[in-house]
């Protein structure tokens, strides 16, 4: 009987060595997924930032292109705007009849008959024309 009992003593005690190796185990399987989530969840985090770092560089890029446009924009207008307000300046009466006798004086043909006075427009029938344009 003292065999048996011996023999009982020494399966319990195998027993509970083998319980605890297989609490051993699942700890260690527990600690192991505490870990691996533990990086996975640095890995999503640096993913993160470096996607928001990447965002703002091409916000940066953004706006660095939006006001290099703009002012491409703003110049190519500037130089548009002041070429028209000084040909606006130039469209008044004296400028015009300068531009009209500059061209009676440049016409080096030579008229001949009785209608020659009124090859030449007068001034007041000029001046109705070109009214319109102011």
């Amino acid at each position: 009987m003292e065999s048996e009992k011996t023999k009982l003593l020494i399966s319990t005690q195998r027993q509970k060595v083998i319980e605890k190796d297989a609490e051993t185990e699942r700890k260690k399987a527990v600690i192991e997924a505490e870990k691996e989530a533990q990086v996975a969840k640095i890995k999503y985090e640096q993913n993160i930032l470096e996607k928001e770092s990447m965002q703002k560089m091409e916000t940066i890029n953004d706006q660095m292109h939006l006001a290099k446009e703009k002012s491409k924009t703003d110049a190519d207008f500037y130089k548009i705007q002041k070429p028209a307000e000084a040909n606006k300046l130039l469209l008044n009466k004296e400028f015009l009849e300068l531009k009209r006798i500059e061209a009676m004086a440049t016409n080096n043909k030579v008229y001949f008959g009785p209608d020659i006075p009124n090859m030449f427009i007068s001034e007041e029938k000029d001046t109705k024309k070109f009214n319109h344009v102011f």
